[in-house]
């Protein structure tokens, strides 16, 4: 959060993706009570946390 301000900056940063699907940074389930490192990591392959109930097409770069 040091670089990205807050989890709110982050959901408005990405909130108009151009495929068309829901924000991942803006979490129905989890609202800002999940870890960044739930999907992103620094050390190793990165994944979309959603996609263990859904089948998105979101791909974190």
């Amino acid at each position: 959060m040091t670089c990205h301000q807050s989890y709110a900056a982050v959901a408005e940063k990405t909130k108009n993706l151009k495929n068309g699907e829901p924000n991942p940074h803006a979490s129905h389930h989890y609202g800002e009570g999940i870890a960044c490192t739930a999907c992103h990591s620094e050390h190793k392959t990165s994944q979309v946390y959603c996609n263990n109930c859904h089948e998105f097409k979101y791909q974190i770069k």
